[in-house]
């Protein structure tokens, strides 16, 4: 197959190096990588193959830039193990971790998705429709993106996150936190804790695999502690942030625009009475905002709906001090100190309650059990 000439006449337009996004390096910083290239190299239409010894040389490469530049270069060559598939991303040390910060900060093209690493460690981009490789056509229309100077890098769960300003996007549209429409990789959302990151699933199933080969070692993002069965809400609120400091610092409004979201996600998951999702919402807020008083008290909510006194006190706590006028969390730490036995405390947090809200029925109620007389 040859490329096209609109592909050919994009290369020789191309400028020989790319201005790579800074977000996708500090990404890769941030997940422990050395080196970095904000840049993907795809086998695609136009590179022939041909067997050399043990291995198959191909011959023309596409090139992806993190500006959202694709262009095929006739003149990259390189010398495989295995028989390359069409749309295999063709790295000279292929890291999950370093195309998923690609993913996060850079482009790719309309209504492409990268794979998760298959069996033998491969990555794929393919439509994310019909699981074919991406033609000609497609890898080079790619429209240029401008970044946004505002973008930061947050870890959550052992996962590098590029999160954009809250007040419009700087990528193209159709992205999602920065990065394309979503992938099968899953890259724009947090991973559970005890679970792997991307998880190694099939590969493609549109081109049959040539004989298997050694699979390169595993350069995967670790993952978190792993969560026993037996409690896992035990496990999630072991792996929560520190209590936020005396005096808070504000982070930059990014995160924060992005921590409110999480919130609201978690709400809409405790609405559905999914409890670990709206915990595991709460918790991601907190790596970024440490002092967002509403994912303390939605946690302070679920671990009292759970029945787990100790995991709500610790977090509406958090709460009161962050919102000391919330009479509604100041009710609802009364009530889990009086789980845990704790009359005095109780008592004052009814009290305080009955301060902002005089009448209250329940912290009125609540006061007299654990008042002394």
């Amino acid at each position: 197959m040859v490329p096209s000439a609109l592909a050919l006449a994009l290369f020789s337009l191309a400028p020989p190096a790319r201005a790579a996004d800074e977000a996708c390096f500090e990404c890769c910083r941030a997940g422990g990588l050395s080196s970095c290239e904000a840049r993907l190299r795809v086998f695609g239409e136009g590179a022939p193959v041909a067997r050399e010894g043990a291995g198959w040389r191909v011959v023309g490469l596409w090139e992806l830039g993190c500006d959202g530049v694709g262009a095929f270069d006739p003149g990259a060559t390189v010398v495989l193990d295995h028989a390359p598939l069409g749309g295999e991303l063709i790295m000279q040390a292929l890291n999950p971790l370093q195309v998923h910060c690609f993913e996060q900060a850079c482009a790719l093209p309309e209504s492409t998705c990268v794979t998760p690493a298959d069996d033998l460690g491969r990555l794929f981009l393919l439509d994310c429709e019909s699981d074919l490789p991406v033609d000609a056509a497609t890898l080079s229309n790619v429209s240029p993106v401008t970044r946004s100077p505002g973008a930061k890098v947050v870890v959550i769960d052992g996962r590098p996150l590029v999160v954009l300003p809250v007040s419009g996007t700087a990528f193209a549209a159709g992205t999602s936190n920065g990065a394309h429409a979503p992938s099968r990789s899953g890259s724009p959302r947090i991973v559970p804790t005890g679970s792997s990151a991307p998880a190694m699933t099939a590969g493609p199933s549109s081109s049959p695999r040539p004989e298997p080969v050694a699979a390169a070692p595993s350069t995967a993002m670790p993952a978190a502690a792993s969560m026993p069965s037996s409690d896992p809400m035990a496990a999630l609120a072991a792996s929560l942030p520190a209590d936020p400091p005396t005096a808070c610092k504000a982070p930059a409004e990014a995160l924060r625009g992005e921590a409110r979201k999480r919130v609201d996600a978690g709400d809409d998951r405790r609405i559905k009475r999914d409890a670990l999702g709206a915990l595991q919402e709460y918790r991601a807020a907190l790596t970024m905002d440490a002092c967002n008083a509403y994912a303390w008290n939605g946690i302070g909510d679920i671990a009292n709906e759970a029945a787990r006194p100790d995991l709500a006190v610790r977090a509406l706590r958090n709460t009161t001090r962050l919102l000391p006028g919330h009479y509604g969390a100041w009710t609802m730490l009364g009530r889990n100190y009086e789980a845990l036995r704790q009359s005095s405390l109780a008592a004052e947090a009814y009290s305080k309650a009955l301060e902002l809200r005089p009448g209250l029925p329940e912290a009125l109620d609540g006061w007299r059990r654990t008042a002394a007389p």
